[in-house]
């Protein structure tokens, strides 16, 4: 990863963004391939956004859990990897 950023909007939604570089960048996707292949929501209600999200198709790779990330750590902020729908390879 070359560069990291969280964007603030207001007291609403994140966007956090990242440069990701690597040689050996082909299928299946990785987080170093071009493209979007990590997008961040922000939501009051994690637990819920999960189910709705795992009802809707998609996929939880994580549970929800505590933000080991420094600049995000706080009461109640969760994190949880998930994949949608279409998929992307492993």
């Amino acid at each position: 990863m070359r560069a990291q950023a969280m964007v603030k909007i207001g007291t609403g939604p994140d966007i956090e963004l990242f440069e990701m570089h690597g040689p050996e960048q082909a299928q299946p996707v990785r987080p170093s391939d071009f493209g979007i292949t990590h997008f961040g929501v922000y939501t009051d209600d994690i637990d819920a956004s999960v189910e709705r999200f795992e009802k809707a198709g998609g996929t939880s790779l994580t549970a929800p859990r505590a933000i080991p990330y420094a600049t995000e750590k706080g009461a109640g902020n969760k994190v949880c990897y998930c994949r949608v729908p279409w998929g992307t390879d492993d």
